[in-house]
């Protein structure tokens, strides 16, 4: 087994399920040495004590949305993980195989200065038309607004490089309006960016995700158009 110590896996989770535990174990089978868990303020607090026998739980006492957790997450790899090539974010609800998890690991491994992007492809009957329409919307707006083609601006899996993380703790943003402003602030500095196709995974009938519709969608709208 190939013993990943040189990454970090960051989970940024509100109110997760079975799956989060599930997908813990399968990042340890398969080598990943750090895996440090963000608990927004969830309410099932029981999950969170199991994982802490066996990951870095890190703990926002009220939901502040996944933005200020994947910052927490990375203010605390800056301080406790400086010798690993950089991080990779993965959503709680089982959106990300490990199979696509691993891709990404190795795809970082030969791209150790840009951004990987997990890439979904939105075109599959079984996406949510909601989520659907939502990301060809952004990303339509992004290449017209930063002339970038980005095909999947909402996706959760990203490797990201160490050395970025201290300024992207300074992008605004608190809620799901942030990992668009990453891109955008991506883009504006020229980092490079690789998207890598993922499996679009979403089960009928679902609905653990807390991306809130009309809400998140007019927060990302309105990161795009201050681009």
């Amino acid at each position: 087994m190939d013993k990943k110590k040189n990454i970090i896996i960051m989970i940024p989770a509100y109110n997760p399920d079975e799956r989060l535990k599930s997908m813990i174990q399968q990042l340890q089978e398969n080598g990943y040495a750090h895996i440090v868990v963000i608990n927004d303020g969830s309410l099932n607090h029981d999950i969170f004590k199991e994982l802490e026998h066996n990951v870095i739980v890190l703990e926002h006492e009220n939901n502040q949305g996944k933005g200020m957790a994947i910052k927490t997450g990375m203010h605390y790899c800056r301080e406790h993980f400086q010798d690993n090539i950089g991080i990779i974010t993965i959503d709680a609800d089982g959106q990300h195989s490990i199979e696509d998890i691993n891709n990404i690991y190795h795809v970082f491994l030969t791209n150790e200065k840009s951004i990987i992007l997990g890439s979904r492809n939105f075109y599959g009957k079984n996406v949510p038309f909601q989520r659907k329409i939502g990301n060809l919307i952004f990303s339509h707006i992004l290449e017209r607004k930063m002339k970038k083609k980005i095909q999947d601006t909402q996706t959760g899996l990203r490797a990201i490089p160490f050395a970025y993380l201290q300024e992207f703790e300074q992008i605004r943003g608190e809620g799901f309006e942030y990992e668009t402003n990453m891109l955008i602030y991506c883009i504006k500095n020229q980092m490079d960016m690789l998207e890598v196709d993922i499996q679009t995974i979403y089960k009928k009938g679902d609905h653990t995700s807390h991306f809130k519709g009309l809400r998140d969608s007019f927060k990302i709208c309105q990161a795009v158009m201050k681009s």
